[in-house]
């Protein structure tokens, strides 16, 4: 985590002599084959564990020095949790994941691809929707940590995952652009063995792993300090 903070920090203070931004996401997620079999256990009275939950980010910009295609490497923090009984006992537990995140956006300005790509949206010649409409796509890799109040220890895990998404960009000023998004990601690979323990239900030793889909509403809020009229 110290080393998470340092690149926080640095992402921060370079910011201060170009654009960089604050991203804050909420976001509804499922794991088919994860949620079939706790419906089969049938010990559990809601099934869709990791449902909901918030994503918070800062990125960076970069851009193409012609063409409106632009770069935001992110490092982004995602918590997600659910509160279920668990039915023979008549017990509440809460199952959570945090994940540590790194993710390219990139944004696609199809409708002004050939515009001034180099100043804030504020300052862009042309309609909002025309200047601030954008495209994007998400690859990344995430670092997982769940764990349970119902039993010990917690089960780590790394995953990729690609999303694709839309957002429109909004000048409030020239220092400040506000973009509104959404998002649908889609991750794989992401390995539940050792699930058995976590919430102490024997049928899950066999699920080795899990794909899950996530809608993310978000709002970045873009910042850029180095430029000029």
């Amino acid at each position: 985590m110290r080393c998470v903070g340092v690149i926080v920090l640095w992402l921060i203070v370079y910011g201060c002599s170009a654009q960089f931004g604050i991203r804050a996401q909420y976001g509804l997620s499922d794991a088919t084959n994860w949620e079939q079999l706790v419906q089969q256990t049938r010990q559990f009275t809601d099934t869709r564990f990791f449902g909901s939950g918030y994503t918070i980010g800062v990125d960076y910009w970069l851009r193409l020095p012609q063409n409106r295609i632009e770069f935001y490497p992110e490092i982004r923090y995602s918590r997600y949790k659910t509160s279920a009984q668990l039915i023979a006992l008549s017990q509440d537990i809460e199952v959570n994941s945090s994940s540590l995140g790194l993710v390219l956006n990139t944004h696609f300005y199809f409708l002004d691809f050939f515009g001034d790509c180099d100043c804030p949206t504020f300052s862009k010649r042309g309609g909002l929707v025309k200047k601030g409409f954008f495209l994007s796509l998400h690859p990344g890799v995430y670092y997982h940590k769940k764990s349970s109040d119902f039993a010990l220890g917690q089960l780590d895990s790394v995953s990729p995952q690609i999303g694709i998404g839309a957002g429109l960009d909004i000048g409030v000023s020239n220092l400040i652009t506000v973009s509104p998004t959404i998002q649908y990601s889609f991750g794989f690979n992401d390995t539940l063995d050792g699930a058995a323990a976590l919430i102490s239900v024997p049928e899950f030793q066999n699920l080795e792993s899990a794909t899950f889909r996530q809608f993310l509403f978000g709002l970045r809020v873009g910042l850029r300090p180095d430029y000029k009229n």
